[in-house]
């Protein structure tokens, strides 16, 4: 695209700095990103597990075929594998160069190529171990006679009985809450359920 037709000039370069505490400074990466050539340069606080990174967000918009994203360290854009490679395969197919400062990774050469194909596999890698581990718990859970969804039961028909006699004796609902560190809500459901 032209500079005067397009939102989108060829070849710019588009910084996103991030750190995860207020206590910690994007100065240090701001300041790589400019020495790189980065204009204009998103930057925000925030952690990395977020899915909701508002100035990720508009870097992201704000690249377009033929522009790099630029970052000081691959590990700003996501903190697991997954979301990391979601955006990485996002800016490829979109035609965006994606290059780290400090890892020496550029996706427009064969290592960078390379390197996105282990985080794929890495990735891959991860949702199958947690979905190992998922079945594995659901598992134990049916062994064991437990709860595998919904909220588990407060009490036993035992200490429901309990609490109907209270409430019929002139027991308050707040006074049963408090006494069985429970929510009126929870009593209420316990005293309809008769």
């Amino acid at each position: 695209m032209d500079g005067n037709g397009g939102n989108h000039a060829a070849g710019r370069l588009i910084g996103y700095a991030r750190v995860s505490t207020k206590r910690q400074t994007t100065e240090q990466q701001i300041e790589a990103l400019e020495k790189a050539g980065c204009d204009p340069i998103y930057s925000e606080k925030m952690s990395g597990k977020r899915d909701d990174r508002p100035e990720l967000a508009k870097a992201l918009a704000e690249v377009g075929p033929g522009d790099t994203l630029v970052v000081w360290k691959i590990d700003r854009l996501g903190r697991d594998a997954l979301q990391l490679l979601t955006t990485i395969k996002d800016l490829k197919d979109r035609g965006v160069v994606l290059r780290s400062l400090t890892d020496g990774l550029d996706s427009s050469t064969e290592i960078g190529e390379m390197v996105m194909g282990m985080l794929a596999l890495i990735a891959k890698y991860e949702v199958g171990l947690k979905t190992e581990r998922a079945e594995a718990k659901r598992a134990l859970l049916r062994k064991r006679g437990g709860n595998l969804g919904g909220r588990p039961k407060r009490f036993d028909a035992e200490a429901a009985a309990a609490i109907r006699r209270a409430h019929s004796n002139g027991e308050s609902i707040a006074g049963l809450a408090r006494l069985h560190g429970a929510s009126r809500q929870t009593i209420y459901r316990v005293l309809e359920s008769a």
